[in-house]
């Protein structure tokens, strides 16, 4: 008689099917697992393609490098302090590292994106907003040239509450002849004038830029540290007290520039131009010594020390020059920091002389008239720049750019001080590269031949007659 075997049979397909049940939850569970890192990584995959990159990205139209890349390069240059040459070697070894796939940019190329976001800064930007105040002033480069440069502020988005940088400012207008007149100089304040208006204009005593704002009935408003200099320089520059302690220093620092023993002991160097802009630092490391007692200079070399005391004959115009940097530091502080309001003006005019010596009154007297001549400004805005240091840090970081002693002359990169301290987004590069065209920029500065240029044909004409005689 057979077993019956059919719930072993029931009992076999149950245990299977749980074990199957058991496979297809774990299949189940890992295929919504793979859904969802599929859409995971799709997703990830479509931003990172949008994404913009040094080597793939948004181009402006006709151009092969993407937005990016152009605006790492023009920050590089401008803000970053590099050479065009630095900066492409900068880029090379960036793509190298990060293994980019993109090409390394030419010196060339580099120089016309630079330019161009320049010219599209000045030319390019709507300033018919607001109430603009604008810092006038022209620099002399070799072989004669003259740049001008106009930078301006919008009044309304500035907060006097610190000295104003080249962040803050824009280039509103940049040019360069063999030299400048007050027509001329008056010409361009009259085409900035259709553009922005202008409230008032800040510059230098130049007799030429003090005539073409009177010209335009621009306000004028004289630089407090030229106003300074020039008082200074006036009361100054014929003492023979002063001739005679200028001439010792300078005596003294080339006397010890070349000594190991002495050279931590030297006078600071003067300017051999514009030297009472920075006469100061020579006074105070000589008052420094002067309060020194006698016992403290005992310890130094012999030689060191009798030339140190010679300082003694000088203490009278010492005493004087250090009440004058006392006032001065104060009056600076008010008008860079802030600028010059009625409180500001109270507190300058109330100072106090230290010494009573008719120099030191007299400078006191002079700076009561500056302030007097801006009075009406501070009545009509309540508060006025007066400090012409941003359009001076222009012209530095310029030519330190540029060689002092190049033969090329000015040319349009003369627009790339347009860059220096402002913020690109990749719309402004964009547009900046499609709307700037070359032609526009020799427009607005024409190519004259340079001193390299002239010297270049006197040379070649003269070798072929030379040769022709032998």
């Amino acid at each position: 008689m057979s077993e019956d075997r059919s719930k072993e049979k029931a009992k076999k397909w149950k245990s299977k099917a749980i074990i199957r049940g058991h496979e297809n939850n774990a299949l189940r569970k890992r295929n919504r697992e793979v859904l969802e890192s599929r859409d995971h990584w799709r997703s990830k995959y479509y931003s990172l393609k949008g994404e913009e990159t040094l080597s793939r990205g948004s181009r402006a139209h006709g151009y092969h490098y993407s937005v990016l890349l152009v605006r790492l390069c023009v920050l590089c240059q401008s803000y970053g302090g590099t050479s065009l040459r630095s900066c492409r070697h900068c880029i090379s070894q960036l793509i190298v590292v990060l293994h980019l796939d993109c090409r390394v940019p030419s010196v060339s190329t580099i120089r016309n994106w630079v330019i161009k976001c320049g010219y599209y800064q000045v030319e390019g930007r709507d300033r018919s907003k607001g109430k603009w105040v604008v810092w006038v002033d022209e620099s002399t480069f070799l072989g004669g040239e003259q740049l001008l440069l106009v930078l301006g502020i919008n009044e309304s988005c500035w907060s006097h509450d610190r000295a104003v940088t080249m962040g803050d400012v824009s280039v509103v207008a940049v040019r360069s002849r063999a030299s400048w007149n007050t027509d001329q100089v008056a010409e361009v304040l009259r085409e900035l004038q259709q553009r922005i208006k202008i409230i008032y204009g800040i510059s230098d005593r130049a007799s030429v830029l003090r005539a073409a704002f009177t010209v335009t009935e621009i306000p004028y408003v004289s630089d407090c540290t030229h106003v300074v200099a020039n008082i200074l320089e006036k009361e100054y520059k014929k003492d023979a007290s002063f001739i005679a302690f200028s001439a010792w220093a300078s005596g003294l620092r080339a006397k010890w520039a070349m000594s190991k023993a002495n050279a931590p002991y030297m006078p600071p160097a003067q300017r051999t131009q514009a030297r009472f802009a920075n006469v100061f630092p020579v006074v105070k490391w000589a008052c420094q010594i002067l309060k020194m007692k006698r016992l403290n200079l005992m310890g130094l070399p012999k030689g060191v020390r009798d030339e140190l005391l010679k300082l003694q004959q000088y203490k009278s115009l010492l005493l004087d020059l250090e009440a004058l940097y006392i006032a001065c530091r104060y009056i600076f502080k008010i008008l860079k920091n802030i600028g010059l309001c009625k409180l500001g003006y109270k507190k300058i005019i109330k100072i106090k002389p230290n010494r009573k010596t008719p120099k030191v009154l007299s400078f006191y007297q002079q700076i009561g008239l500056y302030l007097k001549e801006l009075r009406p400004l501070v009545t009509k805005y309540g508060i006025i720049l007066c400090c012409s240091d941003v359009i001076e840090s222009a012209f530095g970081k310029f030519k330190l750019k540029v060689n002092a002693k190049s033969t090329n002359g000015l040319t349009n990169f003369t627009y790339s001080i347009a860059n220096y301290g402002q913020s690109f987004s990749n719309e402004d590069i964009k547009l900046a590269l499609e709307k700037t065209k070359q032609k526009d920029i020799q427009k607005e500065i024409p190519h004259t031949k340079t001193t390299r240029q002239i010297r270049r044909e006197f040379f070649s004409k003269n070798r072929g007659k030379s040769h022709r005689k032998e």
